[in-house]
C-alpha cells in the first residue's frame, strides 16, 4: 500500500511537470509559427532557425505527451481493449500485461535512445548549430518517464487485483 502511494505521488508529480512543459512547449511552437509566417508573408522575410527549432520542440513535446497518454490511460487502442475487460479480475491482470508490454518497448527506447545520444554528443544541428545530443535526449528522457508511469500502473494494478481476491474470500 505504502510502496503504492508512494510511486503514485511520484508519477503523478512528473505527469504534472511533464504536461506544464508540453504546455509551454505548444505556446513556443504558436509564438514561432506565428512569427513565421508573419516574416515570410508580410515581411517577405524569413526566418532561418524557425522550422528547424519548431521540429525539436516538436519531438520533445511528443515524447513527453506519449508519457503522459500512458500515464492517463488515453491511447485510444488501450482505451477500447480496457472497455473490453471491464471484470474486477480481468481488467488488472489487462492492466499488468499492458504496461509490462509498454513498459518493455520504453525501456529498449531508454536503452537504445540513451546509446544513440551519446554516441552524438558532438554533432550540431545545421541551421542554428544547436547540440543535437538535447535533441535526441528526449527518447530516452521520454521513454523513462514511460517507465516510470509503467511501473506505477503495476504496482497499482497488483495491489487492485490482491484487494479483489481478498474481497472475494470475505465473501465467501
Amino acid at each position: 500500500d505504502d510502496v503504492v502511494r508512494v510511486l503514485n505521488k511520484i508519477s503523478d508529480a512528473v505527469n504534472n511537470v511533464s504536461k506544464i512543459v508540453c504546455g509551454l512547449l505548444m505556446g513556443y511552437l504558436a509564438i514561432v509559427c506565428t512569427l513565421q509566417v508573419i516574416f515570410r508573408k508580410v515581411l517577405n522575410n524569413s526566418l532561418t532557425w524557425s522550422e528547424e527549432s519548431m521540429r525539436y520542440v516538436f519531438i520533445w513535446m511528443i515524447l513527453l505527451a506519449t508519457a503522459t497518454t500512458v500515464k492517463e490511460g488515453s491511447g485510444a487502442a488501450i482505451d477500447l481493449l480496457r472497455k473490453k475487460c471491464s471484470g474486477p479480475k480481468s481488467r488488472p491482470v489487462y492492466e499488468i500485461c499492458t504496461f509490462m508490454l509498454t513498459g518493455f518497448t520504453a525501456a529498449l527506447l531508454v536503452y537504445f535512445g540513451w546509446q544513440y545520444m551519446t554516441a552524438n554528443m558532438k554533432m550540431t544541428s545545421a541551421a542554428v548549430h544547436f547540440p543535437m545530443w538535447i535533441v535526441y535526449a528526449s527518447v530516452p528522457v521520454g521513454s523513462a518517464i514511460t517507465v516510470l508511469h509503467c511501473v506505477n500502473g503495476i504496482a497499482a494494478a497488483i495491489h487492485d487485483l490482491r484487494h479483489s481476491t481478498e474481497r472475494r474470500g470475505e465473501n465467501k
